[in-house]
């Protein structure tokens, strides 16, 4: 996919015809703020009584972010995580960060410059997070903190960045959300006065069927969570659905899924309850065998 303008100095892969309202909304805040992005962000850790840095290194190491990965960053925002997800992949990982605002994405550039091992491979990409320009399993891992609740279409992310991700590689995502146990609290009544983001809840309907080993975990005392969960693409053809269940009902997990036929009497039922039982068959192999018996003889 080759980009359709460049924009800020960055390769421009933003459709912006096809963005949805809270996106534009967003982009145009960025675009307003991302110079006072960096002064305002550490006192959301300063309320929370949290040290920003030991918090986000919690992330890092529920990612198992190491050396030598390939590591997607999506948001990258003004590259508070990225110079530090940098330096655990060494000189031989590569970092790509990725944001939906080139002024955003600026500063995280600009930050490189100053502050970053010459020898770290970084590149950066302006583009929507619900349609990535890398082929298949690309990335050893796949990092957003912070704007998820941003996102106009969560659902669409998410299978681009399982899709982006290699099979068996990680995904963490996180954002505010007070923890349940804490929203009716005096703790949480404030932070909702303050930021109504944080009456957010983790997306868990939103994952993908091809993720195990899902976790949830709140952390930034109960007010930000994150998910990490495994791309697992082969998972889906695990499960046995044809094995024959031993019992009264009997049938197998698909036939009880999939084999369902129109209503009958209860009287009916009762009565073809009693005929199975009383032959030793299941219920669905005597309802099996007498259809086969009469489609046998009606043909």
């Amino acid at each position: 996919m080759l980009p359709l303008r460049s924009t800020l100095g960055f390769e421009d892969y933003i459709e912006y015809e096809e963005l949805l309202e809270i996106e534009k909304s967003f982009l145009e805040w960025y675009k307003l703020n991302a110079a006072d992005y960096d002064q305002y962000l550490p006192i959301t850790f300063e309320i929370l009584g949290c040290d920003e840095i030991t918090e986000r290194k919690k992330l890092y190491k529920a990612l198992d972010i190491g050396l030598g990965q390939t590591v997607l960053e999506i948001g990258a925002g003004t590259g508070r995580d990225s110079i530090e997800i940098s330096k655990l992949l060494g000189t031989s990982g590569i970092l790509v960060a990725q944001d939906i605002s080139p002024e955003i994405l600026s500063i995280c550039r600009e930050k490189y410059k100053e502050n970053y091992d010459e020898n770290f491979q970084t590149e950066f990409v302006l583009s929507n997070a619900k349609k990535l320009p890398f082929p298949d399993g690309t990335f050893d891992r796949v990092f957003h903190f912070g704007g998820l609740n941003t996102f106009g279409d969560i659902s669409s992310a998410l299978l681009e960045i399982s899709r982006v991700t290699k099979n068996g590689g990680k995904v963490l995502i996180g954002d505010e959300g007070i923890a349940p146990w804490l929203r009716s609290s005096r703790f949480g009544a404030i932070l909702q006065a303050t930021n109504p983001q944080y009456l957010n809840q983790p997306p868990l309907s939103e994952i993908p069927e091809s993720s195990t080993d899902v976790t949830l975990q709140w952390f930034c005392s109960g007010a930000f969570y994150y998910i990490v969960y495994k791309v697992d693409k082969e998972s889906l053809d695990t499960p046995n659905f044809d094995i024959e269940i031993p019992g009264i009902r009997g049938g197998t997990p698909r036939k009880r899924s999939d084999g369902v036929l129109e209503g009958i009497s209860p009287e009916l039922k009762l009565e073809i309850y009693a005929r199975a039982k009383s032959i030793g068959l299941s219920r669905v192999e005597f309802i099996e065998q007498a259809l086969k018996q009469y489609l046998n003889k009606t043909i």
